[in-house]
């Protein structure tokens, strides 16, 4: 595990809020000379803390659907896991990769333009794979928000939605390859994108512009390992009753407010709330479950948890 002193997580959560800005700016957010970001930045990079810099797209607004799709697997040696994984992860489509523990062994996150290329993906799968495959859970995200690491350290609390309900917004092919570009890396200089895509800077500066009015483009952020941080992350499906429009909302405003929570799913064929955390260690996770049962127990009928151990792939656009 890599040590972290109140620097580094300040430099972690400013690169999460957002990760294109200038390594002079994060400096003076967090309190270092330029060079002393820049060398900590490197560190945390070669360290293996920062897997990379990304880019979140609002797939939504692009057209696609997002489907989820849960396997549990049978009969499967450990060999045979990692070739279906490596399957999933060499389609394009599929955006996402975790492999599961509690209940699953693989949840995917695939983006596909109609129902029927997510049938044409079903059927190749089922093909190569029915006999490795014991049950499975389709759904169809319809919000998913992504919210600001201040478990890091305390600062401004920020939600960002990059799964809506399909939206047809046309790329011209520039804009379409810069979106690409930054997607891998979202520290990349507009520079180096305008030779890459052979355009004037200023052009990729204007594009860039749009697609963030536009909220095509909702955040720059940080992938992180967190087994080096020494955090671990799950996923919480909660059964709700007795609701009403009220206690929805003050549930709702708890569970984004809360420092641990980096993702909220709104999903067609899901459970009544959905809820991702990152915690330091079991109990953790105990306390936060704790205080949501105290404040909520009159709508909380039940709840499951899954552990996310290994993330294989988060791309977050067909590339």
């Amino acid at each position: 595990m890599v040590e972290l002193d109140l620097k580094d997580r300040k430099l972690l959560y400013e690169l999460d809020l957002d990760s294109r800005q200038p390594v002079r700016e994060l400096a003076r957010k967090v309190g270092l000379s330029k060079d002393s970001a820049a060398y900590r930045i490197d560190r945390l990079c070669k360290s293996g803390v920062i897997k990379r810099f990304q880019t979140l797209v609002d797939v939504g607004k692009l057209g696609y659907i997002s489907f989820r799709l849960l396997l549990k697997l049978q009969n499967v040696t450990p060999r045979k896991e990692a070739e279906i994984i490596s399957f999933l992860k060499s389609d394009r489509r599929v955006a996402w990769i975790v492999s599961v523990e509690d209940g699953w062994d693989i949840n995917t996150w695939i983006v596909c333009r109609s129902v029927s290329e997510m049938n044409d993906f079903w059927k190749e799968l089922m093909r190569k794979y029915r006999n490795y495959i014991d049950r499975h859970w389709f759904s169809i995200y319809t919000k998913v928000v992504y919210f600001s690491k201040n478990y890091l350290c305390e600062g401004q609390r920020k939600g960002f939605v990059f799964i809506s309900e399909p939206t047809r917004n046309e790329l011209d092919d520039k804009s379409g390859q810069i979106l690409r570009l930054l997607v891998l890396n979202s520290r990349i200089s507009s520079v180096e994108i305008a030779e890459k895509v052979g355009v004037t800077t200023k052009t990729v500066i204007s594009k860039i512009r749009q697609m963030e009015k536009e909220k095509l483009i909702s955040c720059y952020r940080l992938v992180i390992d967190l087994d080096r941080i020494g955090y671990k992350y799950y996923k919480l499906h909660i059964k709700l009753h007795n609701l009403t429009p009220e206690k929805e909302q003050s549930l709702r405003v708890f569970i984004s407010s809360h420092p641990n929570v980096v993702y909220t799913d709104e999903v067609l064929g899901g459970e009544d709330a959905e809820v991702e955390l990152h915690v330091r260690d079991v109990e953790e996770l105990r306390d936060f479950i704790s205080h949501l049962k105290e404040k909520f127990a009159g709508i909380i009928r039940t709840y499951d948890l899954m552990l996310y151990y290994k993330e294989h792939k988060y791309i977050g656009l067909p590339v």
